[in-house]
């Protein structure tokens, strides 16, 4: 049993409320279909929660309802987007036990807008490959990852306590990476087909990299990372 999430970024654009709950929802289908989600709450503060039911007119309502940001004179930007976060609720747990999923619309370039969904607790890897590949033909992202939790931990501390060259964000592979059509067209591919244990396949409307079929361990998984992201994005050095 392992802690994943699953990271969805779309280029920075803005858009209606109902464009965004429309990816939501799919989004929220998916945990339902493959991670045994019940409900969704959002918590106004320590003691108000709100139940909200997964369909398109509840969720279009909850995201009218977030304040969107103001200018320095106070004056309401709608088209500047919310940030915002629901919980959700597995079978007989509490009300927060299974998921996070946040949500940010409206960010102006370089800052992508993303939806996050952070398991809150272990959950088997069995269903997550299909969980994923749902989700990006939900939210239609320009990258996406199936992450591990504890890999993303292991990167940052050797990045940040051993002073390790690090990458951007577009250049680590996870389990499962997603890149969307112009994306993918910048990368060689092709220097991956044919690799043990890497597969490279299309999905939504670009390309999937896997790093391994099946689940095996972080161990694995980060071997795997040093020996793939070399010969798909070079060498990092330190700067």
């Amino acid at each position: 049993m392992e802690k994943f999430g699953v990271n969805l970024q779309r280029d920075p654009a803005a858009g209606p409320p109902e464009v965004w709950a429309n990816r939501l929802l799919g989004v929220l289908r998916a945990l339902q279909a493959h991670a045994g989600l019940e409900r969704v709450v959002h918590w106004e503060s320590r003691e108000e929660a709100h139940e909200i039911p997964v369909e398109l007119r509840a969720i279009t309502d909850y995201l009218r309802s977030r304040p969107v940001s103001v200018d320095d004179a106070g004056v309401p930007q709608p088209e500047a987007g919310i940030v915002t976060s629901l919980f959700g609720v597995g079978r007989g747990g509490p009300d927060d036990d299974l998921c996070e999923v946040m949500l940010s619309t409206g960010e102006r370039g370089p800052t992508r807008n993303w939806c996050i969904v952070s398991f809150r607790r272990p959950v088997s890897p069995m269903g997550m490959p299909v969980l994923f590949a749902d989700c990006v033909a939900s939210f239609s992202p320009v990258w996406a990852a199936l992450e591990s939790r504890a890999n993303i931990t292991e990167r940052l501390d050797e990045e940040d306590v051993t002073g390790a060259p690090q990458r951007p964000a577009d250049e680590k592979l996870h389990w499962h990476t997603y890149y969307g059509p112009g994306l993918a067209a910048a990368l060689d591919l092709d220097t991956l087909r044919g690799r043990d244990a890497v597969i490279v396949r299309p999905l939504h409307e670009g390309v999937e990299v896997v790093l391994g079929e099946r689940w095996e361990s972080n161990e694995a998984l980060r071997s795997r990372q040093r020996e793939v992201e070399p010969i798909l994005f070079g060498e990092r050095t330190a700067s």
